[in-house]
């Protein structure tokens, strides 16, 4: 008996669907309803589409942009400034490197005036690169904070 009045609660008539005409519900296709971030819920629509809550877009206007691409969430400017990070950082490893080789060439020289000759015109080379960079980096903030009408740097 049980049994029997568990089946039959399974039995319950479902009501007829809603409308699609909710303030946060449009009926668009459902590929246009994931890719714009919206969840496909139950409503009457036209034969082909389906009631989507919270979709970005409308049936028939606008443009559908996907959301997931994989792409980073960063703005131009942020991506920018870490490529200058990451180059200067480069550049500076490079001339620490190259002042390095050119310290040892001036400790290995032993008196030869050509080798340490050499040896000095490396470091001034290094020096010169660093003060070039850092410059750059500095011209670069200048110009941002310009732009931007701020006063700090």
């Amino acid at each position: 008996m049980l049994l029997a009045g568990f089946f039959a609660i399974g039995k319950i008539p479902v009501a007829s669907a809603v409308s699609c005409a909710a303030s946060d519900r449009s009926c668009i296709y459902e590929t246009d309803c994931t890719a714009s971030g919206g969840t496909k819920v139950d409503g009457e629509c036209e034969s082909g589409t389906v009631c989507c809550k919270n979709a970005s877009s409308s049936s028939g206007s606008g443009v559908v942009l996907p959301t997931d691409t994989g792409l980073s969430k960063m703005t131009i400017k942020d991506i920018l400034t870490n490529l200058l990070k990451w180059i200067l950082q480069i550049v500076g490893v490079i001339a620490i490197l190259g002042f390095t080789i050119s310290g040892i060439m001036y400790l290995v020289s032993t008196g030869n005036e050509e080798m340490i000759t050499t040896a000095k015109k490396y470091m001034l080379y290094c020096v010169i690169g660093i003060v070039v960079v850092l410059a750059s980096f500095v011209i670069v903030q200048a110009i941002d904070s310009i732009l931007k009408a701020s006063m700090s740097i």
